[in-house]
């Protein structure tokens, strides 16, 4: 097609131009691209941007015979029903996806009714608006806009134009009229450069789109991933499908990454560095339905062991590459695993999680300790790893990105002895992690260690007023003090006069708590 020269060289082709080839086809969203998620904010903003010329950044276009991506149907809120023929050069936009759907679906008509697709379309222009204010703007619900307001799809047709123009002076808007001719220059007049990468090497591809992306918002590499396959599989459906069988576990969140660097370790791929491009070729060797059961099947296990330990869902989980290291050991071990096994896991993770094990490992350190891990259950080894440091230090400060805080968070919840209870808090602290972490006086610190509690909302409130209000000492409060792990014997200081007092108390409890805890796994405790 004689228009796809426009993305052989760098250019700067007119706004009207590069729309032009999304509608005609010319141009293609790779769906390896995270959908539409810009708000409301930011899409008035790019659009304030262009109507005073200033730059909004270039797209970079990939060129390609040899490759067929899997692309977006829909751009907004409108249906896209034109592709390259088979054998054609297909143009694939790499980065600007956000920006090009805000500026196509804004300035092109549609008849959907707004929050389509749970985005407001479509958008306005305030003609009337002052300078300072906000012109452009977005209508409430379905009330009628007023006469002023023009919705940007009429500034780069002239015949919607003419008509809207003709409409504003017939009732007396001449001023208006006349602002809205020029804010259509504005929009037919921009420019924006255009960057093509004319190449067949999908690592050269990858990596500007990786290092492109890396600006902005991190992407996956599961989404060129996704793309690379589409004509063998769909990869992020693949992966929903088994995220959606972990919901009832609370492990609906976890993230594709684990999946793709357990795929990883099954193949013997390097963790860090194997990209898109080897994971294609080894899916490609084998039959897809078989390993995408066996990675649901082992995921399953691994999450179920997890949660014995405490873990309800991916926001409590230590380390990432725990669960990769027990999805692949578990894959490699068919029989169900007995009591002797699951101990020396048990081990093996709180080991691991207390002594910050797999804090900056190596992708070969990584591979190395998912064969000890297998050969911890296959040939009886000892659960502790050789280069695991035995000495723990006391948790100083808390916060709950680091993995030390996230194993003491993990030891308040599993110290409710309610089987139900304890359950369901579990399952809020894998949900929502450090927001499931509240202070046990509100006005203490959120960094001591001894003011954190994990609880549930109600639990919460009943566990303040114990504590901050003068509340008679009954046995069913002392019981609540010693769910949460707080001194019952303080009860002269309840209401407290000492918060200070009390969280001392607080820390040697469970100080103590943890040490024999550490103990038992084998470690020392230096504190």
């Amino acid at each position: 097609m004689p228009n796809q020269s426009l993305f052989d060289n760098p250019t700067v082709p007119r706004l009207l131009t590069v729309l032009d080839e999304v509608r005609s086809g010319n141009l293609l969203i790779p769906d390896f691209q995270r959908p539409f998620e810009w708000d409301d904010d930011r899409r008035l903003l790019l659009l304030d941007s262009v109507s005073k010329g200033m730059p909004i950044g270039s797209f970079l276009v990939w060129r390609t015979r040899k490759n067929r991506l899997k692309s977006y149907k829909n751009i907004g809120p409108f249906e896209l029903f034109k592709e390259p023929a088979e054998g054609e050069i297909r143009s694939y936009l790499l980065d600007g996806h956000q920006r090009l759907t805000t500026l196509f679906a804004a300035l092109t008509e549609t008849t959907l009714p707004p929050g389509t697709q749970g985005v407001r379309w479509p958008i306005y222009y305030d003609l009337s608006a002052q300078k300072g204010e906000h012109a452009f703007t977005l209508r409430r619900g379905r009330l009628t806009p007023p006469p002023t307001w023009a919705p940007l799809s009429v500034f780069l047709s002239p015949k919607k134009l003419y008509d809207f123009q003709k409409g504003l002076m017939d009732k007396g808007f001449f001023s208006e009229a006349d602002k809205a001719e020029a804010l259509a220059n504005a929009f037919k007049d921009y420019q924006i450069p255009i960057v093509p990468l004319v190449s067949e090497d999908l690592d050269v591809v990858t990596d500007s789109f990786v290092r492109v992306n890396n600006q902005g918002k991190p992407m996956q590499e599961t989404h060129m991933a996704r793309a690379l396959l589409y004509s063998k599989i769909d990869l992020k459906d693949r992966l929903d499908q088994i995220r959606q069988r972990l919901a009832p576990l609370g492990w609906s969140d976890l993230e594709d990454q684990v999946f793709v660097n357990a795929l990883k370790a099954r193949w013997g791929l390097d963790i860090y560095k194997a990209g898109p491009r080897e994971l294609n070729d080894h899916l490609s060797r084998y039959d897809h339905e078989e390993v995408f059961k066996e990675l649901e099947k082992s995921t399953k296990r691994a999450v179920d062991f997890l949660s014995e330990c405490g873990v309800g869902g991916p926001r409590s989980l230590p380390y990432a590459y725990q669960l990769v290291a027990l999805i692949e050991s578990l894959r490699r071990v068919e029989h169900p695993l007995d009591a002797h096994h699951k101990n020396s896991l048990h081990t093996w993770f709180w080991a691991t999680t207390y002594a910050g094990y797999f804090t900056g490992m190596t992708s070969n350190r990584i591979q190395d300790s998912i064969d000890e891990l297998s050969s911890i259950i296959l040939k009886n080894r000892s659960p502790i790893p050789e280069d695991l440091p035995r000495q723990i230090q006391p948790l100083k400060q808390f916060n709950f990105n680091a993995t030390r805080s996230k194993a003491f968070a993990l030891i308040l919840v599993n110290q409710i002895k309610e089987k139900t209870l304890r359950l369901r808090t579990q399952r809020l602290l894998g949900l929502a992690g450090s927001s499931a972490v509240e202070r046990l006086f509100s006005d203490g610190s959120s960094d001591d260690p001894a003011n954190r509690v994990v609880a549930t909302p109600e639990e919460l409130g009943r566990l303040r007023k114990a504590v901050e209000r003068p509340v008679p000492m009954s046995a069913g409060k002392a019981k609540l003090l010693a769910r949460y792990s707080v001194p019952t014997d303080l009860v002269s200081l309840f209401p407290v006069q000492s918060i200070n007092h009390v969280l001392d108390q607080r820390r040697l409890m469970l100080s103590s708590l943890e040490s024999r805890f550490i103990e038992s796994l084998g470690l020392e405790p230096d504190f």
